[in-house]
């Protein structure tokens, strides 16, 4: 536990620039200075999703997430190409081409968790 408030002090105080972390590391703790987030393995829900990636761009400032999916997510991303356009975020071209017309229009009256 003392390791952990050292790094996170460290990581406040701006004495370290990069942290890499478990999902678990920020619940509960204002991260203010984070400004990109990278997402190795795609939560479980959309929900998990947007909390993760919240962690950059607090109070207004600008961020950015960077998300690796592979098959196992799939049944995620019309949920997901559906929470990118409502934030006003870029959606790669190879996500909307991995889901079909009908899953996006299915899911696009469904709230996503945010």
């Amino acid at each position: 536990m003392r390791e952990r408030r050292d790094v996170m002090g460290s990581f406040l105080g701006g004495e370290v620039s990069l942290l890499v972390s478990t999902g678990v590391l920020g619940r509960g703790v204002d991260l203010l200075v984070v400004r990109q987030v990278i997402v190795f393995d795609m939560p479980n829900t959309i929900k998990e999703y947007i909390h993760v990636i919240g962690r950059a761009s607090r109070m207004g400032d600008q961020g950015s997430a960077i998300l690796f999916v592979n098959e196992e997510s799939r049944n995620l991303f019309p949920d997901l190409v559906v929470a990118l356009k409502s934030c006003g975020a870029a959606i790669p071209k190879q996500l909307t081409s991995l889901t079909s017309a009908r899953e996006m229009h299915s899911n696009k009256k469904r709230r996503v968790g945010y």
